[in-house]
């Protein structure tokens, strides 16, 4: 009872910083470069808020920053939530909602967590969230790969996944979906939507946002977002400033209950689609159990080694090079770099099946990228996967460099 006492005197003692939550706001300007002038965030909020969403876990959050504590915001994405083309890490959308955190409770230390790595989407993310995310004790969680993921129905399973591991981390934090845009608008929102309906957490869709006055003529995508893709200097801090408004109103309404903050309600009995991921680990080439190997050595692309930050995969650049790893467990994905130079293709046998051939070469100059590949699914025990180096290229490829950089593995 005396705790629920203090926590009822802290709520109550935070009207003294409600003004200066509610007063902040990023400073956007009056016009794009175009000279369009810049919509307000009363015209494009309503829009934003695809659907509200349980938020108990956020009202904990608040509990914490009106007693000074430490709070933890984290984002995991792509490219546009790592922050390119935002014009610096201050201008990104996390920094920016992470900001409004430090303005609202100025007497807790708030940490800024950005999980994002460019052209990957749920499915590597579902792996990778435990170390990345739940390991820094997050106690906010923004997920943005709407434009990343793929339009298939496995994308919903793999970003259920993804949303499970946040939801189940051990700091339980407040967890929202973000959906951005690519060229044309579009964006992935329906495959991921049924998973924060079914999980009840809110939903924000900055196409939404922006769609009604790009259609209507009123202003052009290349305001936000010169490539049209990845959001800009304005496009970046006013997606954080749509979900400031939204944190601004829920802590308005927090403090004027004048409650402690409600019960985190569990998870849903059953799953929208499905548990096999809810475990997910990668198995870095320090990891692997290596059966065979000839040819293939430990390194990998620079661009690689510094974007995906595993610490360096195994690379063959001779057609028949060999690498045989064994690997334990019932659901299996493979990743491979692939970039515009001297790129391979390879075989992949899984048990002595052939069960892919992943081609290294990438027509596209900007960078490169590493592809999900699954293996198997839902079988679990022992299995055995080679690897090998095709004479095969790509007619615009000068060599047969592959690169494994490591295995995606879930189930129980």
């Amino acid at each position: 009872m005396d705790t629920q006492k203090k926590l009822l005197a802290a709520v109550i003692g935070g009207f003294a910083c409600l003004l200066t939550a509610s007063a902040w706001q990023y400073p956007l300007p009056e016009k794009f470069p175009s000279g369009t002038p810049v919509p307000s965030l009363d015209e494009t909020y309503p829009n934003f808020v695809t659907r509200d969403g349980n938020t108990a876990r956020l009202e904990h959050v608040f509990e914490k920053g009106l007693k000074g504590e430490p709070i933890v915001v984290a984002v995991i994405g792509g490219s546009i939530t790592s922050g390119a083309h935002s014009g610096g890490t201050d201008r990104q959308w996390g920094a920016v909602v992470a900001e409004w955190f430090r303005h609202a409770f100025p007497k807790s230390k708030v940490t800024y967590v950005n999980a994002g790595i460019g052209a990957t989407g749920s499915n590597y993310a579902l792996h990778r969230v435990e170390s990345d995310v739940c390991a820094k004790k997050p106690d906010v969680a923004g997920v943005e790969f709407a434009v990343n993921d793929r339009d298939e129905p496995e994308t919903t399973e793999y970003n259920e996944g993804l949303i499970r591991h946040l939801l189940k981390c051990p700091s339980k934090p407040f967890v929202f979906q973000l959906s951005m845009m690519a060229r044309g608008c579009v964006n992935r929102m329906a495959r991921h939507l049924p998973v924060s309906e079914h999980y009840d957490i809110p939903h924000f869709s900055y196409r939404n946002a922006f769609y009604p006055l790009i259609s209507a003529g009123r202003m052009k995508h290349t305001d936000l977002a010169k490539d049209e893709l990845h959001p800009d200097e304005i496009g970046h801090p006013y997606t954080g400033a749509l979900v400031c408004r939204y944190l601004d109103g829920k802590l308005t309404a927090f403090l004027a209950a004048k409650r402690p903050a409600a019960a985190i309600p569990p998870l849903p009995e059953k799953p929208l689609v499905g548990t096999s991921f809810d475990t997910g680990n990668v198995l870095k080439a320090s990891d692997m159990k290596v059966l065979e190997n000839s040819g293939f050595v430990l390194g990998s692309h620079p661009r690689n080694r510094q974007w995906l930050k595993l610490g360096g995969g195994f690379r063959a650049d001779k057609p028949g090079s060999r690498l045989t790893v064994e690997i334990d467990a019932p659901t299996c994905a493979l990743l491979f770099y692939r970039i515009q130079g001297p790129s391979g293709m390879a075989r992949v046998s899984v048990d002595g099946k052939e069960a892919c051939v992943c081609d290294g070469w990438f027509e596209q100059t900007w960078g490169g990228y590493t592809p999900y590949q699954p293996l198997w699914r839902d079988k679990p025990g022992r299995h055995v996967v080679t690897i090998e180096v095709l004479e095969k290229k790509d007619p615009g490829s000068s060599g047969h460099e592959f690169e494994v950089d490591a295995f995606l593995t879930a189930g129980n």
